[in-house]
């Protein structure tokens, strides 16, 4: 009989274990899925700050631009080219530049690529001095290079055809 009360403790003991084990799992795999969470969470605040800090400054250089009447026209329009001009411009394809590459380098950050592609057509299209600077400076701004490329062929008549002949 006494052999027969140490099986059951033994078979008890056992499922208690069982039982602990998989309570134990449930809260690690509840635990793992909090962290998975708060770690997404994470990214996409860095994220956000990142989209503001480059909003920010991307409007700190649109704003200086503006602030300079010959400033504006050397960059947007036709004018002579300067030092001060060309470092405002070289300021704004660098801050579309890094924002195109995080598009690429951050997780979730893919999600602005629309909008900043669409910017950069737009910048590329309406200034003849900046898309000129990219394509002069392609290292400097590899992201911007087919915007530039593509405006350009655009700005000398030379456009894909979409009919298919």
């Amino acid at each position: 009989m006494p052999s027969f009360i140490v099986a059951v403790s033994v078979a008890i003991a056992t499922i208690a274990a069982s039982v602990f084990t998989g309570l134990s799992l449930r809260y690690l795999a509840r635990s793992t899925s909090a962290q998975t969470r708060q770690t997404e969470l994470m990214y996409a605040a860095t994220e956000l700050s990142f989209n503001l800090e480059v909003m920010m400054r991307l409007d700190d250089t649109l704003s200086h631009i503006a602030a300079d009447g010959h400033l504006h026209s050397s960059i947007w329009r036709e004018g002579d080219s300067n030092t001060h001009s060309e470092v405002a411009g070289d300021r704004l394809l660098d801050v579309v530049s890094m924002a195109m590459k995080a598009c690429g380098r951050l997780p979730g950050f893919e999600s602005n690529e629309v909008d900043w592609s669409s910017y950069a057509d737009y910048i590329m299209q309406s200034s003849d001095k900046l898309r000129s600077r990219v394509l002069e400076n392609p290292v400097w701004w590899e992201e911007l290079v087919p915007y530039a490329q593509r405006a350009s062929d655009v700005a000398d008549g030379i456009v894909a055809s979409d009919s298919g002949n």
